[in-house]
């Protein structure tokens, strides 16, 4: 039963600092500060206002996940 009890809390700590490291990762992300210049085929996507398409080119460009991705386009959507 003491076993049950260790691997409960060891499960439950981990599960903790897991998701504290995720979202340190999540809020360190400056959108304003990250060099990145959109190319040529994502602001054509901008332009036509295909969403999908200029994230997925910016996550490609970037190799970032999806809602860094996202975070990009935002800013830049609302430059042009």
């Amino acid at each position: 039963m003491l076993l049950f009890w260790i691997l409960l809390f060891a499960t439950f700590a981990t599960t903790l600092v897991i998701q504290k490291s995720i979202n340190n990762y999540v809020d360190d992300f400056d959108v304003e500060s990250y060099p990145y210049t959109p190319s040529s085929d994502v602001v054509d996507a901008m332009l036509e206002e295909d969403e999908e398409d200029a994230i997925r080119l910016i996550r490609e460009e970037t190799g970032l996940g999806l809602l860094h991705g996202k975070k990009l386009y935002n800013k830049f959507f609302t430059d042009y």
